[in-house]
């Protein structure tokens, strides 16, 4: 009964002020809990041209528990082309499981997976890959100079470089691929206080050629 009074004051609130994207979103969760999901993913919809967080996403939930999976997809496909990357939620969400097998679904889950780690599938982005590994350097004579681990992180984002000379000082760089500038930068650091910033690079055939500043 107290659930049906709030759904009503709800109704009454819109009806005086039906821009009110926030109450929309409340009288969207309220009929999605009481199993009304066509009309929530109404609701939910609607709270979506206020741009209320996470709306649209809820519609598309709600039109899925419905039984309109074209509906769903498209409006996730739409919101996906928008920059959605909360993979995890999308992925793990028990509203979805009947379109699993989807296509369409599982090119919508492909498309957020992007946004979530954009790095991973720019070529540009990971044209210093090679260099991932554990290796032995050598100065130009052939001595031993030092060991450097090198991994990714941040999702493919980062090449991070661990740097030990042969003398067991310590040194790391971030190395990364800046898609605004089109050219790859790298911070560097050691035990020593020393701090370089490589702005600038060039590649030189398969060489990574950066300038200090």
């Amino acid at each position: 009964h107290e659930q049906r009074v709030r759904e009503q004051e709800r109704r009454q609130a819109l009806a005086h002020t039906p821009d009110d994207g926030a109450t929309w979103m409340k009288l969207g969760s309220a009929e999605y809990g009481a199993g009304r999901f066509g009309m929530a993913a109404v609701a939910f919809r609607r709270a979506g041209t206020y741009k209320v967080p996470f709306s649209l996403y809820n519609s598309a939930a709600s039109l899925a528990r419905a039984g309109d999976r074209a509906g769903a997809v498209a409006l996730l496909d739409t919101i996906a082309t928008g920059g959605f990357l909360q993979i995890t939620l999308l992925s793990g969400d028990s509203d979805f499981v009947a379109l699993r097998n989807d296509p369409a679904f599982v090119a919508v889950v492909a498309k957020v997976q992007r946004n979530a780690t954009p790095c991973a599938s720019n070529p540009k982005a990971r044209q210093l890959d090679f260099w991932v590994g554990e290796w032995n350097v050598t100065n130009a004579a052939g001595q031993p100079a030092g060991h450097s681990v090198v991994k990714k992180i941040l999702a493919q984002c980062v090449v991070f470089e661990n740097w030990t000379d042969g003398q067991g000082g310590e040194g790391k760089s971030l190395n990364a691929y800046n898609s605004k500038l089109n050219r790859w930068q790298q911070f560097w650091t050691d035990q020593y206080g020393g701090v370089t910033e490589y702005r600038e690079s060039e590649w030189d055939g398969p060489s990574l050629q950066l300038v200090a500043h």
